[in-house]
């Protein structure tokens, strides 16, 4: 097996004959009835009731897709939302994806500079040490916040080198304000989020990193 998540992917996409990446973006309202209406999880103001249901659907969905996509990523937003419960669920489904064979993205967007850029990385990308967390698991790529600059994506390109995995460097939104500050040029014409792509690029040439540049979609 390959031992960076770049040439992984690679593979995967490769094996599967397709780039689609499935996203897990689960939210209680829109789920199936036949999931909603079961008694156990049909109280969206219980969280571990809601986010056994989200638990249910996500999984469903990955038995569904393994065999035809090579990734999937998982927001965790829609986790967090329902705090220890939720975070528990996410890195549940992390697991599950990984055991049917698929690559994973942590759609978590984490940015900051210093210790604290640090830290988010060990927490997402590093595979826990700690005792009694033997089974958990990290993702084999997530996505970060870059707008700190090459300080605050450094730190996540260090950890994901170090780990075989990657960094998806939000460089430029889809939702319609974004171009009022993204879109904004220097005097060579040369626009915010064009310079932004063009560190990560040289960031990944610099440390060998799987560090890609990536646009995100509006909501």
């Amino acid at each position: 097996m390959a031992n960076h998540f770049a040439d992984r992917l690679a593979e995967a996409v490769k094996k599967k004959n397709t780039p689609l990446i499935v996203g897990l973006d689960p939210v209680y309202g829109r789920l199936p009835e036949t999931i909603r209406a079961n008694r156990f999880m049909n109280d969206e103001m219980d969280a571990a009731a809601a986010v056994d249901a989200m638990f249910d659907f996500c999984t469903r969905t990955l038995r569904v897709v393994a065999p035809l996509v090579p990734a999937v990523k998982i927001n965790i937003g829609y986790f967090e939302r329902y705090l220890w419960e939720g975070v528990e669920t996410y890195y549940a489904l992390v697991s599950e994806a990984e055991a049917l064979g698929l690559e994973i993205i942590g759609d978590v967007k984490r940015g900051d500079v210093g210790h604290t850029a640090q830290a988010y990385a060990e927490a997402h990308l590093q595979n826990p040490e700690f005792t009694e967390m033997e089974g958990i698991i990290a993702p084999d790529a997530i996505t970060i916040n870059g707008f700190a600059g090459a300080d605050g994506i450094l730190p996540f390109a260090d950890t994901a080198n170090e780990q075989g995995k990657g960094v998806f460097v939000w460089v430029r939104a889809s939702n319609p304000s974004a171009g009022s500050l993204q879109d904004f040029t220097d005097a060579a014409g040369l626009k915010m989020y064009e310079k932004l792509a063009q560190i990560v690029g040289e960031i990944a040439v610099r440390t060998s990193a799987s560090v890609l540049p990536a646009t995100v979609m509006s909501a």
